[in-house]
Parts: C-alpha cells; sequence; structure tokens
C-alpha cells in the first residue's frame, strides 16, 4: 500500500463528499412529524428543502386525547336531590342550602325557585365545588334568567349552594331547590374543549349520545340513567397542555437546524482538509519522498 493510500484510508475521509454527504443525510429534504392520539390531530410537517433551511411548526392546534370512562348506577337527574330544601322567607342573604349530596358522576346542577306570590324581585345564587379534575369549579344564577335555570358547570364534588343576594318581600311560601340535571360531565383538564363522545355502551346498548356542549364538557345520554344501568363512554377533547409539546418541538427543529449547520461546516472542513492532504501527498511524491 502506498503511504498515501494509507493515510487517505486512515484520515477518516470517505472517498467522495457525496458519499459523505449521503451518509449524514444532508443530500436531501428532512422532515419532522408530531402526531398525538388521534390521525386528525397529525401537526403540519417542516421540511427542510436544503441544508439548514427549516419551517417553523406554528402552535395554532392543541392535541387531542382520548378518554374512556365507566360508570357505575347513575342516579336519574332530578329537581331536589342535589341538596336539602331551603325556605327563602325573610331571607336577606347569605343563606346556603343544607345537607348538599355529592354527585355520583360529574354532573351540572339545576336550581328551582318556587314564589308563588310573585314576591321576588331579584337573587343571585352561587355554587362552589370541584371539576372532574379536582380544579375549583363554579356556576352563578341570577334572577334575570328565571325562576328554574340549568347549570351548565359540571361539578365532581359540590361545597356549597349559597344565596348571595335577594330581594323578597311578603309572607308567602318561597322556596330553593337543587338538583343534579341530565347533563353528565367526563374527566378532562380544566380549560379542555372540543369534546366529542365516540362510543356510549349503555347497560349493552350501542348509541349515540343525545347531546353533547363541547364548550363545557358535558354530555347527554339518549337513554337517561335510572339507578340500574351501567354506561361506558368513549371521548376526545382538545388538551390545551398539549400546545408545549408543540412547542418544545419547535424547539427541537431549530436545534436540529442548527446542528445541520455545524456539520455542514465541518464536512467543508474536513473537504478543504482533504484538498490540502491531497496537494501535499502530491508535492511529496514528485519530490521522491514518498512513494
Amino acid at each position: 500500500m502506498h503511504r498515501s493510500d494509507w493515510f487517505r484510508a486512515n484520515a477518516g475521509f470517505p472517498e467522495s463528499a457525496s458519499a459523505f454527504l449521503t451518509t449524514l443525510g444532508l443530500d436531501g429534504g428532512v422532515t419532522f412529524t408530531q402526531t398525538y392520539s388521534t390521525a386528525d390531530t397529525t401537526v403540519a410537517s417542516p421540511t427542510a428543502t436544503a441544508p439548514n433551511a427549516a419551517t417553523a411548526v406554528a402552535a395554532t392546534k392543541t392535541g387531542t386525547t382520548v378518554g374512556s370512562v365507566y360508570m357505575l348506577n347513575p342516579a336519574a337527574a332530578g329537581t331536589t336531590n342535589a341538596a336539602t330544601q331551603l325556605s327563602l322567607e325573610g331571607a336577606t342573604g347569605s343563606e346556603t342550602m343544607t345537607s348538599p349530596l355529592q354527585p355520583d358522576v360529574p354532573r351540572c346542577i339545576t336550581i328551582t325557585v318556587t314564589d308563588s306570590g310573585v314576591e321576588i324581585s331579584a337573587f343571585q345564587i352561587d355554587i362552589v365545588g370541584k371539576a372532574p379534575d379536582g380544579s375549583a369549579a363554579t356556576d352563578q344564577f341570577l334572577f334575570a334568567g328565571g325562576l328554574v335555570q340549568v347549570g351548565t358547570t359540571v361539578f365532581a364534588e359540590l361545597t356549597s349552594i349559597t344565596v348571595t343576594s335577594i330581594t323578597e318581600t311578603g309572607a308567602t311560601a318561597k322556596t330553593l331547590d337543587a338538583g343534579w340535571n341530565t347533563s353528565i360531565g367526563v374527566p378532562v383538564p380544566a380549560g379542555s374543549t372540543g369534546l366529542t363522545i365516540t362510543h356510549v355502551d349503555a347497560a349493552g346498548t350501542e348509541e349515540a349520545a343525545a347531546s353533547v356542549d363541547a364548550t363545557n364538557n358535558s354530555f347527554v345520554f339518549t337513554t337517561a340513567p335510572d339507578g340500574a344501568k351501567d354506561f361506558s363512554v368513549t371521548y376526545e377533547y382538545l388538551d390545551p397542555t398539549a400546545v408545549e409539546g408543540i412547542t418544545n418541538l419547535d424547539a427541537a427543529i431549530v436545534d436540529a437546524a442548527s446542528i445541520r449547520t455545524q456539520v455542514t461546516a465541518l464536512v467543508a472542513d474536513n473537504l478543504n482538509l482533504r484538498k490540502i492532504v491531497n496537494s501535499l501527498i502530491d508535492a511529496l511524491q514528485t519530490a521522491g519522498i514518498v512513494t
């Protein structure tokens, strides 16, 4: 073996720049794809069509998450099954309903004010509890909304139902009732949106949800719960925390582009060094120092 051949073979240089580029994957585009739980959430892929080129991913869509829950014999909806009835005669505000009953599954509340003498002219009723993910949950009902109001906040735990303020006159009987309505919630993180119910098994019967509130993350069963039927529910929702993953992907793409730049520069330096070494070997051969 000629010394020059040994030098070339052991200097770490490939036979050609194109082979080196191919080995490093620098002779073509590079594609990054972030996929969440379902196919419809694939983030548009940034593609590098030339060395050091990259397209940033816009964090415009959160990731879709799939969940499922089994509900054992949820009770029927009602108008009085969330707390003990509260008398509003002589109420001035700050009255609280006693014995709040915890929901068997996450539910929304309906309040019913009875005012047979039409003696109430204003009220504010506030409900406090916890959402399915454990975060604070509140709902509020004002007189302008009517005497019977259907709440939209999902409660997994009920803390209090309070008549924060009320204006009433006369001695006619007035009462406040609260009950768990037909809207059922599922365990999702606070701030999640876009709820979709993809599968319902109602006591062994496959069916669709009767309606879905995608903003408040609740739905209504087609077959009404009655305390004797079990339900299995599969659902999807947009998780606001998933945007962090997209942000991290952006950073990774930027890092990849930076690494690509450095590798490309290293390749160029190696090619230049190879030329210098080849020239040196040629000069040594011409001088007869090496053969």
